[in-house]
């Protein structure tokens, strides 16, 4: 059996504390009404919320819980945050 891990993403930061504390930003999310919906993200900081209402696809179980976008002339990048109730079946 072959245990050994390839990870398609970086297992430690490929910026220092500082860089990133300049490249990013840090977004507590808690304005939606239930707690579980509340969330942490961290965004480039040319992401700004474009929307934060609650939107429902009923077909595919999932609710929208934000939208980020860019808001300057770096490359256009959306972000969406999205919340699945774990069924248990």
């Amino acid at each position: 059996m072959n245990i050994d891990m390839d990870y398609a993403f970086p297992l430690t930061p490929g910026f220092s504390k500082e860089e990133s504390k300049q490249r990013f930003w840090k977004c507590l999310y808690t304005s939606a009404r239930e707690e579980m919906l509340h969330y942490w993200v961290v965004l480039p900081k040319s992401l700004r919320p474009a929307e934060l209402e609650l939107v429902t696809f009923h077909d595919g179980g999932l609710t929208n819980i934000g939208r980020y976008l860019t808001t300057d002339n770096s490359p256009c990048l959306e972000i969406l945050a999205a919340y699945d109730a774990a069924s248990g079946k």
